[in-house]
């Protein structure tokens, strides 16, 4: 899975590496935002991530006794991905993503 999760990031950073390149892009183009609202574009949660309106698409999640989080700055040329089992929250598996993707994006990573 982790193998899978990787080569999506990387296409995801890097569209035109892939035959998907138009697809891809359209998901990263924010479809909802508004005050007080997540700001949400097809299929990918949206959350700054720099001083320069740069930002990370992320989405989370658990099933089967296991949580995920993928993360990507594809200004920044970032992406994470962290795999957990079960006995630990999603929230902190997002927590612990984003923190890693703005840490790596900050040149700390």
């Amino acid at each position: 899975q982790l193998a899978f999760l990787v080569r999506l990031v990387r296409a995801q950073l890097d569209p035109s590496s892939t035959p998907l390149e138009a697809a891809i892009r359209r998901t990263h183009e924010v479809r909802h935002s508004g005050p007080g609202q997540p700001t949400v574009a097809l299929a990918w949660h949206v959350s700054p991530a720099g001083p320069g309106g740069e930002h990370v698409l992320w989405h989370n999640g658990g099933t089967g006794g296991f949580r995920s989080f993928v993360g990507f700055a594809p200004d920044l040329e970032v992406g994470v991905v962290v795999l957990a089992n079960a006995a630990v929250p999603v929230d902190a598996i997002t927590v612990l993503g984003m923190r890693a993707a703005i840490l790596a994006a900050a040149g700390g990573g």
